[in-house]
């Protein structure tokens, strides 16, 4: 078995014809595909470029899945994806050296952004030229097409030496290029104003919708189809300038019969909410659709990855046909439910019991929880609500607790960590994550291993995921991470909240059920950042719904969990049960620091790293 058989992507690096090859649509997708306005939200690697790019006209267009048809017969409209540009704001901002005024600097970054749209309009606009009986293609004959240049070249303040659309594109190129060189030059002038920006760059008081709107309409009456739409999809739409924001996220609520707006946001984007102040109130129902890009269930990231594993089962033969508990296994979580990989009833009710006696037998507050609750730990009623409700907790429980794990505790927790749906609870739904997974559990395997597949392979694989996941946040800018910019550490603030729940579930005495999500009040200014950059990280998972439009204006009152993704490196159960309040947890710590008990990170002893 190799790696290629779901190999992690991102979005942005793969070529058109591999990403078409390899998509799966799910719900929020065809969501997102409608003929309105939408936003997309989601936190990095969720699959917000994905969507977008796949709305373009050529993903539209090259697609050849099953219901491809059905998304070309239902779009209404011509995609132009624009990718995120640097140019937007940050590449400027390093070529003014930060010399450059605030206004002054607006308008240098609209001026990019502006033509950074034109440049995919123009190209989306010459492939539709270019396509012969094909979808979305545009007939023009050659003498008209040709004053459609030029009329597009006038309204967008272009010199074109040869009308033709390759030509729009190059002008554009050069535009782009003049952009950064009078960038610099605009910083080394002194006492520079707003008037020697439009001087240098008279193209800058160009208004970008409407420019684009007017070129549309140009080739739209040309070729005869003048109430035909077009959908404008803004990737990364978080690191573009407040202005452009408040221009943008203002117009899905305008009526504009020509243009679409599709944009990507991340969830706690720092302008996105401060953008909307002055907007006044809109009417979601009927302006726009946003969709979440983030699964707090484990039941619908269990039905993406689903899908996501059938799409793609097809490319590796051995497995051709298999469902994935037949490749992975099920998922033992200590209860006696059909979670039991497959067991008997009889065998499953043996571990139960196994579970309980173990626990009572080392842990006197799990003894006098038993005795309170009239409880026979040697024959647990699994009829009971009360059993069923605690079984994953007690058999997590018993695995971590004591000093050193013992053999048995390691072989639950290769239980706990692996099967079908652990694996899909732990990416979270997170295509990029998922696949990366799974990359790394097939690539350690041989076609003649087999089925299901080892759990130790599995839980290797997994744990390396979940560490890796873990270094990067150790290493998370804390300055200018998506615009957002604090002095907490991103990973302390996590290992914090992890080490709370794990010392809570295991440490503490037993109750019957311990808090594993939390809710957001009265925290420190530079906490909120740090959490919003977990968020946008997707280390953070949100139990609420936002409450702004792109969102989270606020997290106060919200409630969120760790990812699971982390659960191998915290060592927690893959379960949201009740909150507690961030503040509790952040208290807790510093009492902890007070006394000498640590309580912001995990014992190297204990770390699953040091089993296998």
């Amino acid at each position: 078995m190799t790696i290629s058989f779901l190999e992690a992507f991102n979005a942005k690096d793969l070529r058109l014809n591999e990403m078409v090859g390899s998509f799966v649509p799910s719900d929020e997708f065809w969501e997102i595909a409608g003929n309105w306005n939408a936003l997309v939200v989601g936190p990095r690697g969720s699959g917000k470029t994905t969507y977008l790019r796949m709305l373009s006209l050529e993903a539209v267009r090259s697609w050849r899945h099953e219901r491809a048809d059905s998304l070309r017969s239902a779009v209404g409209y011509t995609g132009i994806y624009v990718p995120a540009d640097i140019a937007w704001g940050a590449m400027v901002e390093s070529l003014g050296g930060g010399r450059l005024s605030d206004e002054c600097f607006e308008a240098v970054t609209t001026a990019a952004f502006c033509t950074n749209v034109l440049q995919s309009a123009a190209a989306t606009m010459s492939c539709a030229v270019s396509g012969e009986d094909c979808h979305g293609s545009i007939s023009i004959p050659g003498p008209i097409l040709e004053s459609v240049v030029v009329e597009i070249a006038k309204a967008w303040k272009l010199d074109v030496e040869i009308a033709s659309m390759g030509s729009l594109e190059t002008a554009l190129a050069f535009r782009m290029l003049d952009i950064h060189s009078g960038a610099l030059e605009l910083a080394a002038k002194p006492g520079l104003t707003l008037s020697d920006v439009y001087a240098r760059l008279p193209y800058a008081t160009l208004p970008f919708d409407v420019a684009l709107t007017v070129g549309l309409s140009i080739i739209d009456r040309a070729a005869k189809r003048i109430d035909h739409k077009w959908a404008l999809l803004l990737d990364e739409f978080e690191i573009a300038h407040p202005s452009l924001q408040r221009r943008v996220l203002g117009s899905l609520r305008s009526a504009n019969r020509k243009l679409l707006y599709k944009v990507a946001l991340a969830p706690c984007g720092p302008h996105t909410s401060e953008s909307l102040d002055t907007l006044g109130p809109p009417s979601h129902k009927n302006d726009y659709k946003q969709t979440n890009l983030w699964h707090s269930e484990k039941v619908s990231a269990l039905r993406f990855c689903d899908q996501l594993f059938h799409s793609r089962v097809g490319h590796h033969k051995p497995l051709a046909g298999k469902t994935p508990t037949q490749v992975f296994g099920r998922t033992w979580e200590g209860d006696s439910d059909e979670q039991g990989n497959g067991a008997r009833a009889s065998d499953r009710l043996d571990k139960l019991s196994q579970d309980f006696l173990e626990l009572r037998s080392k842990d006197q507050s799990f003894a006098r929880f038993l005795d309170e609750k009239h409880l026979d730990a040697a024959s647990p009623d699994t009829s009971l609500s009360l059993v069923r409700k605690i079984a994953p907790l007690v058999a997590f429980r018993n695995a971590f607790r004591g000093a050193v794990l013992s053999r048995k505790g390691r072989k639950k927790l290769l239980s706990v960590y692996t099967g079908w749906e652990a694996l899909a609870s732990i990416s979270e739904g997170n295509p990029r994550w998922f696949i990366g997974m799974v990359n790394m559990i097939i690539s350690r395997t041989r076609e003649t291993d087999p089925l299901p597949i080892d759990r130790s392979v599995q839980h290797h694989a997994i744990e390396q995921a979940s560490e890796a996941f873990s270094a990067m946040l150790q290493t998370a800018a804390t300055e200018q991470a998506m615009g957002i910019t604090t002095t907490k550490s991103v990973y302390e603030l996590l290992s914090t909240i992890g080490s709370y729940f794990n010392r809570r579930l295991v440490e503490d005495d037993f109750i019957e059920e311990i808090p594993l999500s939390f809710e957001v009040s009265h925290i420190d200014a530079e906490i909120g950042k740090a959490l919003r950059i977990a968020i946008n990280l997707g280390a953070v998972v949100s139990l609420s719904d936002p409450d702004e439009m792109g969102g989270f204006r606020t997290l106060e009152g919200k409630r969120f969990r760790l990812a699971y993704l982390l659960a191998p490196e915290f060592r927690l159960p893959l379960r949201s049960t009740k909150s507690v309040s961030l503040s509790t947890i952040l208290s807790d710590a510093t009492a902890s620091r007070r006394s000498g008990r640590r309580a912001d990170a995990i014992d190297a002893r204990h770390r699953q790293g040091a089993l296998f």
